[in-house]
């Protein structure tokens, strides 16, 4: 591990045969401790894990990513690992950009988060820059901090993040949670710059207009309506405490 620091490189991974190698080999170059979660893929994602002798879990049904990512957290806390980081299966992330999320993390901060723009929204697709300004405008309301590309999945997070998100079964790995961690559990954000590759094989989530409107609907209720539910099932918690 790098830095001394013990920090596990979390992959979720659905129907990645055709990347999960190289991925999963560049993360071992680069000497990080990791774990692919199959989440039920029904192509060779797991036969490709279990030939190759990865460090990997499976899930016993498709339950999405948020969930997904739910069991890599349980796994970093039950083997005591104080960060962990969420590094697509897809070939999009960039391996280098993880050092400097950890010294953030090193630092105080309990989500780091990487940005394609930091300085600024140029970009060729412009419904992608339309969906990341409708998300800057409502985190920043929301929360009062400025997140430049809030639906970016290289994140990095704190022993105190993964204990919250495995507490609140509401929590996803989207903006809507993050930005609720900022405002109401008094969590530290920061990001890094990043840049972010082409996926290797396969089709993004955001190539379909329909599914990117859905997202954004969702994202919009959870930031407005769904968050307040989130605070009343953790005072219900902590007076189950008493």
């Amino acid at each position: 591990m790098k830095n001394n620091k013990k920090l596990l490189v979390i992959i979720p991974a659905f129907n990645e045969a055709k990347n999960i190698k190289t991925v999963v080999d560049n993360v071992k170059n680069h000497k990080y401790d990791y774990l692919v979660v199959n989440d039920c893929s029904y192509d060779a994602t797991d036969l490709i894990c279990e030939k190759e002798n990865y460090n990997f879990i499976s899930n016993d049904k498709n339950i999405g990513l948020s969930k997904t990512m739910r069991n890599g957290f349980r796994y970093a806390s039950e083997n005591e690992y104080e960060y962990a980081v969420q590094f697509d299966a897809d070939g999009q992330h960039e391996i280098l950009t993880i050092d400097s999320m950890l010294k953030k993390a090193e630092e105080g901060y309990d989500i780091v988060s990487s940005s394609r723009f930091m300085d600024s929204y140029d970009h060729d697709e412009k419904t992608k820059v339309f969906i990341w300004r409708i998300f800057r405008r409502l985190i920043e309301k929301y929360c009062k901090t400025l997140i430049t590309d809030p639906t970016c999945g290289l994140r990095m997070y704190s022993e105190k993040f993964m204990k919250a998100y495995v507490d609140i079964p509401k929590f996803e790995v989207e903006p809507s949670t993050i930005a609720y961690s900022i405002k109401n559990l008094g969590m530290k954000f920061i990001e890094v710059p990043t840049i972010v590759h082409e996926r290797m094989n396969g089709e993004s989530y955001f190539k379909n207009k329909k599914k990117i409107i859905g997202y954004i609907l969702k994202q919009i209720r959870r930031l407005t309506i769904t968050t307040r539910f989130w605070r009343y099932h953790k005072k219900n918690n902590e007076e189950k405490k008493l």
